[in-house]
Formats: structure tokens, C-alpha cells, sequence
């Protein structure tokens, strides 16, 4: 398990800002595991996209062209297995 998480857990934030920010950042991370479990670490494209996704939890805000990147990858990602899949691989 990542030591992050289990650090947000132990966490007793004194304000009810600092409470909703930590509970943001468990379902980013909660998230980006659910990820991690259904792609191909032995992909390329599959670990470029985690390293994109890990870099832009670490910011409060995405800059507009890291997220345009983002999700330019993403899809066509997506595009390349629906391609697989439509061909039966």
C-alpha cells in the first residue's frame, strides 16, 4: 500500500477545509489504484499514462495543456484497444 494513504489516515486535520482536503486527496489516490489494477504495467502507453495521472495528483489545480495531454494520451489509448478489440485480439 502506498505510505501516502496510509498517512492521510492517520492525519486528524483541525479545520473542516483541511478534513475535505484530505478526503480529496484519499479518492484521487483511491482512484488512481483502481487504475494502476486495470492496466498493462508492461505497456508503455498503459505506464506513460500512470506517470501522467501520478504527476497531476500531486497538483491542487492542472495547468490546461497538462490535463489537454492528459486526456489526448487517455484517448488514444482508448481508441488503440477498441481497435483491438473490434479485431478480436
Amino acid at each position: 500500500m502506498d505510505h501516502r494513504y496510509s498517512m492521510l489516515q492517520t492525519l486528524e486535520p483541525s479545520h473542516e477545509t483541511d478534513r475535505q482536503k484530505l478526503e480529496i486527496e484519499r479518492q484521487i489516490r483511491l482512484r488512481l489504484y483502481k487504475i494502476q489494477l486495470l492496466i498493462n504495467p508492461n505497456e508503455g502507453e498503459s505506464t506513460e499514462l500512470l506517470n501522467m495521472l501520478e504527476n497531476a495528483a500531486g497538483q491542487f489545480l492542472i495547468q490546461k495543456e497538462d490535463r489537454e495531454k492528459l486526456v489526448s494520451h487517455a484517448q488514444g489509448m482508448f481508441k488503440t484497444e477498441w481497435e483491438r478489440v473490434k479485431k478480436g485480439e
